[in-house]
């Protein structure tokens, strides 16, 4: 180390700092794994040269301006020009000198605009900091109290970034942006910290004009609903307008510098006026031109006056932009003349009151649209003002800053604010710095800067703040999430939000990252065309992407959720409302949980319930949705399947029961799928007429205890393995589970009670079940095999049904044609049983003409069998 070298090209400017530039020295930023073991340094232009540029003390000399362009210090040979198109012009001029080692193409990452793809080239310029490393402890300390999900992130990922943070550099040298509030004089350089618009009034006077809107209190006529533009001089302030005029008062004293103001003549604003010039201790000018919009010979009527209705109706249902140019009946005034009586007489009395602050009272309709010219806005917008709680209360005052030059809203942008400048006690001038804000610092400042705190609101941002639950993805706790952080443990030395859930990357299946540019991803809106909202929304909710880890997207899992979750939901509620069809189900009581099968399912939802509840107060969501889709795949294929001889019963209370017990899961269902999947649950909540009038207006689900049974759950489960053990068994004896047996002997079940006995039974298809080792009894009797080919004729003629469009409410007539003596014989014998259970009227041994859909040839057991149906 220490050796000097001669510079390849002599920079005059770095000799005139005296301080040695020239030598090799210790860096660990470079290795000796490749290239030579030496590196060029250049102090300015990285931030590992800088940091050894300043622990070396070497020379710091920027030779590129902001654009890139190399400036006056910079050597004669590349001086003006880009520093790109300088790359040859300094080889060839190496070439030339003999200096050049060797020369070969190297690829290498290279920083460039994500917008534009311009190069960049990294800088070291002068910047404002926020000295982090103050508050550090602090934020650490402070970071014990948020939940954050996944847990992990808390004394990892986040905890890492606060104690590696630097320093934050909240300057950026752009034009749009918010300005840095930092003016500085030119001689003594002291800087001023301005904190709002009326600091600056304050420092700057004459040179910001400030208005006061005040809507005149509650009248007689605003209780009565009368049209008046100021005729009836009857329509005064009532007790509740006089206490809103004093409170207002109240609040507009607290008002620094000159104070004027101006009212409208009309009685209700002129005593609105009164009482605020009173306690101010002002004069009070009244202007015509701040009266109510006039109505003409609306004037005295009420609102629904019958003698003006049609009018009055074709005025409200103007579009907006018609509506704008309407009059107020044959005689009145349009918006668009009230507005330009209003604002031309503002922007006179701004530029004759300049830099006051100016009280108008005034009335609702004409303050709006004054607001609609100072800020350029659309008709459609400025309509929508009159709906807004500020426009709708009265003598509430509103505040708003206009440039008295132009007669607009005060643009806060450096255009205007750098034209504000004012003496130092120095006897300087303080301007503002050219820098701005970083986007950051505004982001951060959310939790108070949207309710304007602390100029107003401080009792909705006490009550709100620290926010109770806050979500983006993984990158944000690098950046808002930490800013935020950041700002509230300066301003607050608390934290900003109690809860946050953070998300990862969505990658494609071959794990790109999503881009538009590239399009290497399928159109969103065609998944949601194909499946819906509700898919793809339960499947990014329940999929690692909520855990903050990378989902590798796969539209054919998006069709999983639609197949598994909505299209089974739907589907259960099309076999809820065919059977409750003509029936009136009402709610569910403990009392008519007498089935198992009933008191299982609602057991299942209360178990549901809680571990959907439990998780997402833990904010888990991941955790809250995935027991659904579990939940709706055993409410089909055990409670509705094993039930469905309920729901045909003939026994109307039992039938009533089931429908019942259906009902009140499916509205339980709607309300814990709400959060996830809205608009299944909205639509399962309109099919059952539940109440209140939306899914999305109902109270979160409670538990019932009333409604579960911890001995059904687990009786069931022993039944449920009962069944996987006799089916396994079928199956390794090939016996078709249609084929009816004798006997299923199982060491289980000894204590079930007979309702479960025969949910085996049905399953196993067997006629008796005994205790005692695992066997089953696979002999065939020939009543088994009747009945075995009763069932396959009775699975194909529902079959059949089915693709033919049938309902249940269609009875046929079965037609049949077949060689086996067997088939028809069980067609003879249980004639009777087959019209019960396909809805036919009557069933022959025929073989007519018909539509290709209501005729089929089913295999039974080996045997062709045709099979016709006529409705």
């Amino acid at each position: 180390f220490g050796i000097v070298y001669e510079p390849l090209l002599e920079i005059p400017a770095i000799e005139k700092t005296g301080k040695k530039a020239w030598y090799i020295t210790d860096a660990d930023f470079v290795t000796t794994e490749e290239g030579t073991g030496v590196v060029h340094t250049a102090v300015v232009y990285g931030e590992d040269d800088y940091n050894l540029g300043l622990k070396k003390d070497l020379p710091v000399m920027p030779l590129l301006d902001e654009k890139g362009i190399f400036n006056a210090d910079a050597p004669e040979l590349i001086r003006g020009q880009y520093f790109k198109k300088s790359e040859g012009v300094i080889k060839e001029y190496l070439e030339t000198k003999g200096l050049l080692f060797a020369k070969q193409n190297h690829t290498h990452s290279y920083p460039h605009c994500w917008r534009c793809d311009t190069q960049l080239f990294y800088n070291a310029i002068s910047a404002w900091f926020i000295n982090i490393q103050k508050i550090k402890p602090r934020l650490i300390k402070l970071n014990e109290k948020i939940n954050w999900y996944p847990d992990n992130l808390k004394h990892g990922r986040f905890l890492n970034i606060l104690e590696t943070a630097p320093d934050w550099n909240i300057s950026r040298n752009r034009y749009w942006a918010t300005p840095l509030p930092f003016w500085k004089c030119d001689k003594c350089q002291k800087t001023k910290v301005l904190g709002s618009v009326e600091e600056l009034r304050a420092v700057a006077p004459g040179k910001i004009t400030k208005l006061i809107l005040v809507r005149h209190g509650e009248s007689l006529k605003n209780i009565q609903h009368i049209f008046d533009s100021g005729q009836d001089s009857s329509f005064v302030l009532d007790k509740t307008g006089i206490k809103e005029a004093k409170a207002a008062a109240k609040k507009i004293a607290k008002e620094t510098g000159e104070l004027v103001i101006y009212a409208s003549p009309i009685v209700r604003t002129k005593q609105t006026a009164e009482i605020i010039a009173k306690k101010l201790g002002l004069e009070i000018t009244f202007a015509p031109e701040l009266e109510d919009i006039h109505n003409g010979n609306w004037d005295g009527r009420v609102w629904n006056d019958p003698a003006i209705a049609d009018s009055r109706q074709a005025y409200k249902t103007l579009a907006p932009a018609e509506q704008y140019l309407a009059k107020r009946g044959q005689t009145g005034e349009t918006w668009q003349e009230a507005e330009a009586r209003i604002t031309d007489f503002v922007k006179a009395i701004a530029l004759k009151e300049a830099g006051k602050t100016i009280i108008l009272v005034s009335h609702q309709g004409p303050m709006i649209y004054l607001v609609k010219a100072l800020r350029n806005l659309g008709v459609e917008e400025t309509v929508k003002l009159f709906d807004l709680p500020a426009w709708q209360a009265y003598a509430e005052p509103i505040s708003v800053y206009i440039d008295h030059k132009t007669g607009k809203e005060l643009d806060m942008h450096k255009q205007f604010v750098d034209e504000v400048k004012f003496p130092c006690p120095c006897g300087g001038m303080m301007a503002r710095i050219p820098e701005v804000i970083d986007c950051w610092v505004e982001s951060a400042s959310m939790p108070f800067a949207e309710h304007h705190y602390p100029f107003e609101n401080e009792a909705v941002f006490r009550q709100r703040f620290p926010g109770q639950y806050i979500a983006e993805y993984i990158a944000q706790t690098r950046a808002w999430f930490y800013y935020m952080h950041v700002m509230s443990t300066l301003l607050f030395n608390d934290i900003s939000f109690q809860n946050c859930v953070c998300t990862g990357t969505i990658l494609n299946d071959k794990g790109e990252k999503l881009s538009k540019s590239k399009r290497n991803f399928t159109d969103p809106w065609e998944i949601i065309n194909l499946y819906g909202v509700d898919a793809l929304r339960y499947y990014l909710m329940s999929g690692v992407v909520m855990q903050a880890e990378n989902l590798f997207f796969n539209d054919r899992e998006v069709k999983d959720v639609y197949n598994k979750v909505i299209n089974i939901l739907n589907n259960i509620l099309s076999f809820y409302q065919t059977f409750s069809a003509g029936t009136e189900v009402t709610n569910l009581e403990k009392s008519d949980l007498t089935n198992v099968l009933d008191l299982w399912i609602t057991s299942k939802l209360e178990l549901l319930k809680k571990e959907v509840t439990d998780a997402m107060d833990n904010y888990n969501v991941v955790k809250a949705s995935r027991p659904i889709k579990d939940f709706i795949d055993e409410l089909s294929t055990w409670y509705v399947r094993r039930s469905r001889d309920r729901f045909k019963s003939e026994d109307s209370a039992e039938k009533l029961k089931a429908l019942k017990t259906l009902r009140h899961t499916l509205i339980n269902l709607a309300k814990l799928m709400a959060p996830f999947t809205p608009y299944i649950a909205e639509h399962l909540w309109q099919e059952l007429k539940a109440t209140p009038e939306s899914v999305h207006l109902a109270t979160w689900p409670k538990s019932e205890p009333e409604f579960f049974n911890e001995k059904v759950l687990s009786q069931m489960e022993v039944t449920r393995k009962i069944v996987e053990a006799g089916l396994a068994a079928r199956a390794a004896a090939g016996v078709k589970i249609r084929q009816p047996l004798t006997c299923y002997t199982t060491p289980l079940g000894q204590e079930l009670t007979m309702q479960y006995g025969d949910i085996i039974k049905d399953e196993l298809n067997v006629l008796m079940l005994k205790s005692g080792s695992d066997s089953l009894d696979t002999v065939l009797t020939p009543e088994l095999k009747e009945q075995g080919l009763y069932r396959e004729l009775t699975r194909a003629i529902n079959a059949l049904r089915k693709d033919a469009g049938l309902t249940i409410q269609d009875r046929v007539t079965i037609y049949y044609q077949t060689a086996s003596y067997e088939i028809a014989a069980v067609f003879a014998k249980f004639k009777a049983d087959l019209q019960k259970d396909t809805l036919a009227a009557a069933i022959l041994n025929q073989k007519p003409e018909l539509p290709a859909e209501h005729q089929t040839e089913a295999n039974i057991n080996g045997v062709t069998v045709w099979i016709g149906l006529k409705k």
